[in-house]
């Protein structure tokens, strides 16, 4: 015999602790009948180990602990579309109680209208092609009420006779959604008051050559009048004569400069 074993009775009757010859034990389940052998009564007891069995369980138990308690929006739901699990985070964000059963809803009962035949469209033949999609999109709860979700969407075909499941695990983005509306209407004001300062320079620019055009333009101009009044008063004197024709050239460029300036 490889062991000597000795059965210690767990919480379930069935379940029962097989001690190895080295001392150590064997998590294992217990089938037995009563049987009639060699003349005599007897019981005939198969004992299947199940450690592995039981450690993938606890693991699974606290797999299903941190879902629950996680911030998180989890859900899951089979290929049909009906709910399987939804964590608190989730409840609470669509308005359900713990206690509401949602097995008849799916999926697309947590999107709005609109959203439903994009996301039948487009999102889920890449999920289930890919086995993953990531983006962001919108929840609706009870009330009517949007929340913005970044959101992963897994998709698990069935294999080895497993049913196939679809897995939604949402973050709510509302405060980063806010905060990038906030950051958009600032930008918008800051053009707008860039384009109101540009036009007030413009005006500004348009006030100062109409200003020049107008003063500074009469100003030389009475200026040549009064300089060809004395052209016409030293006729005889060719050295003042010769001045006189360069500052009424000068006075004609000054006029033509200002036009040009007033005009830009």
């Amino acid at each position: 015999e490889k062991y000597k074993y000795m059965i210690v009775p767990d919480k379930n009757n069935l379940v029962a602790k097989h001690k190895k010859k080295d001392g150590a034990f064997l998590d294992v389940q217990i089938a037995y009948c009563d049987i009639f052998f060699r003349g005599s009564n007897a019981s005939l007891m198969l004992a299947n180990d199940i450690t592995a069995m039981l450690r993938t369980q606890e693991e699974n138990k606290r797999l299903a602990t941190i879902l629950e308690n996680t911030s998180d929006f989890v859900t899951l739901t089979d290929l049909e579309q009906r709910t399987i699990f939804a964590n608190k985070a989730a409840r609470k964000v669509l308005k359900y109680e713990n206690s509401d059963d949602l097995s008849p809803k799916g999926f697309l009962d947590c999107l709005p209208v609109k959203n439903k035949a994009w996301f039948t469209d487009n999102i889920f033949p890449v999920a289930f092609v890919q086995g993953v999609w990531r983006g962001e999109g919108v929840w609706i709860n009870k009330e009517q009420k949007k929340i913005p979700v970044s959101q992963v969407i897994l998709v698990e075909k069935p294999k080895n006779g497993m049913s196939g499941f679809i897995a939604s695990i949402s973050r709510d983005i509302s405060e980063a959604k806010s905060r990038e509306l906030e950051i958009k209407q600032m930008n918008e004001q800051l053009r707008a008051l860039a384009a109101s300062l540009q036009n007030i320079r413009e005006e500004e620019r348009s006030d100062i050559a109409r200003e020049m055009h107008d003063d500074l333009g009469q100003q030389l101009t009475a200026i040549k009048i009064d300089v060809t009044w004395i052209a016409k008063k030293i006729q005889g004197n060719e050295e003042a004569g010769e001045k006189i024709s360069n500052i009424i050239l000068m006075l004609n460029e000054a006029v033509k400069s200002i036009r040009r300036i007033s005009t830009q």
